[in-house]
């Protein structure tokens, strides 16, 4: 089976989500999962992943270079209305250490890096969860080598 690029950079983010030790531990609402898990309540607190990817570009004039992925990993900090804003406040904080600037995933031969250092926005109320969440923005990128995806990998 063949390795797709866009597949390795998503789960090398995803596994380093997981990696996170967070006080108070979170539950995690991953990307195209349900959640809470049906019959379960919404947490009182919790974490929201999202990962948009950019338009690749190939900046270099050969045909053979190498394809520039980048992207956003958007990780939102939900917590119930009368928790504050200090305890979300140092669990985006958390967040951005555990992906600080020059941070590099590998996962089947590429290398995915934070390359700016993580953007702490201040907290908002979102009527759709009825939570107050703070979100942290990674930008990472790849350079994907022309001959990905390694067949048979």
């Amino acid at each position: 089976m063949a390795l797709y690029a866009d597949t390795e950079i998503l789960s090398a983010l995803l596994s380093h989500v997981a990696g996170l030790d967070l006080e108070p531990a979170l539950s995690i609402a991953w990307p195209n999962t349900q959640f809470p898990p049906s019959g379960e309540a919404l947490p009182a607190s919790y974490l929201r992943v999202d990962v948009v990817p950019n338009r690749n570009q190939n900046p270099w004039l050969a045909d053979d270079d190498e394809t520039w992925h980048r992207g956003l990993l958007v990780l939102a900090v939900s917590f119930q209305e009368g928790r504050g804003a200090i305890t979300p406040s140092k669990v985006a904080g958390a967040i951005a250490d555990h992906f600080a600037m020059g941070t590099q995933l590998r996962r089947s031969g590429l290398i995915i890096e934070i390359y700016e250092q993580p953007s702490v926005g201040g907290g908002d109320w979102n009527p759709d969860s009825n939570r107050y969440e703070m979100q942290v923005t990674m930008r990472w990128q790849c350079f994907v080598p022309f001959d990905f995806p390694q067949k048979g990998a």
